[in-house]
């Protein structure tokens, strides 16, 4: 039973590349931080994942700021830490910023 429900929750597609990127850099520095890489390190590895894509930088960026200031009190500091070693490593800033409004926003809508 639990199967047949799982089959029919997951999307059958599989994620597009930038999707998959986007994603790596929104979990990359959180999980290498917490691996106890130096924040130099974190900004450098995300400079190289990301390959000049500062625009998913920004999306990653902007999705921990947006559910950081959608809730505050419950956001672990290394996702905070995580948001300044993407801005660091080459967020587009303009882009951070509204992908921050778009996920507070639906954070907001949703809790």
């Amino acid at each position: 039973m639990f199967d047949k429900w799982l089959a029919s929750a997951m999307p059958s597609r599989r994620l597009t590349p930038e999707t998959a990127l986007r994603i790596r850099l929104e979990t990359a520095p959180g999980r290498l931080l917490g691996e106890g890489q130096t924040f130099e390190q974190v900004v450098g590895a995300l400079r190289d994942l990301a390959a000049g894509r500062g625009d998913l930088l920004a999306d990653a960026a902007g999705a921990l700021l947006g559910g950081y200031l959608a809730s505050p009190r419950t956001t672990n500091p290394v996702r905070l830490a995580a948001f300044a070693a993407l801005v660091a490593a080459g967020a587009e800033p303009d882009r951070t910023v509204s992908t921050a409004d778009v996920v507070r926003e639906r954070s907001q809508r949703i809790g």
